[in-house]
């Protein structure tokens, strides 16, 4: 999976614009990330596995970041032989975010130094817009290599006389769903992301009114 929270434009040298937390993406960006690899649950440095791909015509880069896959590869290790998450940034971002970890110190602090630095020169921006990317590969029965799919692209959006940033309504629609599931359900204790039901999610009155109908 493959998820950008994105200004609608961008400029050089740091190609991006805060539309969330700037802690969030400063932590993101230097704690370790868990991954699966060849059906074992490891730990592997964030920024350590960039590369290319195009979502819906755009070329975009993606890299390991820590937090995003929740508990899903530890539920399912077992199960899919490689698994992880990847933050979706503009060209150019990334090698900018390198030149500016070497002057971070190690330690425990250096999410913090690393947003002091990045506030000194990215601005915090309004118009944005969410990318999810969600991919499954594997063989079938046939011993074909197949590869399934998903995209999506959310803008802001109008409720009522507010207008709720992608980022804003991308987070609330989740949380809102998870909380519906609660409510109806009969549920008890900690309910993790793998725990919850893909169909009832997905197809519900929140998700469902910021990614569509479930394809």
């Amino acid at each position: 999976m493959r998820v950008g929270a994105l200004p609608r434009n961008s400029i050089a040298p740091h190609f991006y614009g805060f539309t969330w937390s700037t802690i969030g993406v400063a932590t993101e960006y230097v704690k370790p990330a868990e991954v699966v690899r060849d059906n074992e649950l490891i730990s592997v440095p964030s920024l350590s596995e960039r590369r290319s791909l195009m979502v819906d015509g755009e070329w975009l880069e993606e890299d390991i970041t820590s937090g995003g896959a929740a508990d899903l590869p530890n539920a399912y290790k077992d199960k899919i032989c490689n698994i992880d998450y990847k933050t979706l940034r503009y060209p150019g971002h990334w090698g900018w975010v390198d030149s500016i970890l070497d002057k971070c110190p190690d330690g425990e602090g250096r999410s913090t130094f690393l947003e002091k630095l990045m506030l000194k020169e990215v601005p915090s921006l309004e118009d944005d817009v969410v990318i999810v990317y969600a991919a499954v590969q594997g063989l079938d029965s046939d011993g074909i290599l197949r590869r399934v799919e998903a995209s999506y692209r959310i803008e802001p959006i109008q409720i009522g006389e507010v207008t709720l940033r992608a980022i804003q309504s991308t987070t609330a629609a989740g949380m809102a769903e998870v909380a519906r599931i609660l409510l109806e359900g009969n549920h008890q204790g900690v309910l993790l992301q793998s725990q919850l039901d893909p169909a009832n999610f997905m197809s519900g009155p929140f998700v469902s009114a910021i990614y569509g109908e479930r394809r």
